[in-house]
């Protein structure tokens, strides 16, 4: 996946979840896109990839912004920091070019997300900042999307308790039965 952050990588869970509902394992009329951190990111890419695909999506500690979240990993780091030559390995060229830092962007694309979205926050998360999904939820809401945003007061990016945790499952749930 390297070099190809919201490129390949997206498509292969597009080309997987069409698969699955090609052979009667999946109903293609309740498809929700969930995952955490990059998973979060790539749940919003893959709607506005497919829109059609998704009746919701689920993003726990996102990554909204990767050029945004880079800018602010180089703050809290420094410029020769390990992470930030972790990320920019990752995101390979796309990290240079302002056309290509635009379309991996699920907050520069959020007026093509038409799924509801709830967006689950650790408000201490250190890893990916929580004001990736604040600014994400803004600029949903800016752009008439249907969106909510739970932060999960005092914990991290690795959610470890157990009212967190029950929480999260809790606020997903009602999201789900509400949605699908």
């Amino acid at each position: 996946g390297y070099g190809e952050f919201g490129g390949a990588m997206v498509d292969d869970i597009i080309d997987g979840a069409k698969y699955l509902v090609s052979k009667g394992v999946a109903d293609g009329r309740r498809i929700c896109a969930m995952g955490a951190s990059y998973g979060g990111y790539a749940s919003l890419m893959v709607a506005i990839r497919d829109p059609a695909l998704v009746r919701c999506v689920v993003g726990v500690n996102s990554v909204t912004e990767p050029s945004g979240y880079i800018s602010e990993v180089v703050k809290r780091y420094g410029k020769d920091s390990r992470a930030v030559e972790f990320w920019d390995d990752y995101l390979g060229d796309r990290f240079r070019d302002t056309a290509q830092k635009a379309a991996i962007s699920p907050l520069r694309n959020a007026q093509n997300i038409r799924a509801p979205v709830l967006l689950l926050h650790g408000s201490l998360d250190t890893t990916v900042f929580v004001e990736q999904s604040r600014t994400m939820r803004d600029r949903l809401a800016a752009t008439g999307g249907d969106v909510r945003l739970v932060e999960l007061e005092g914990d991290d990016h690795y959610l470890n308790t157990t009212a967190v945790r029950k929480t999260l499952l809790a606020e997903i749930d009602a999201f789900l039965a509400s949605r699908l």
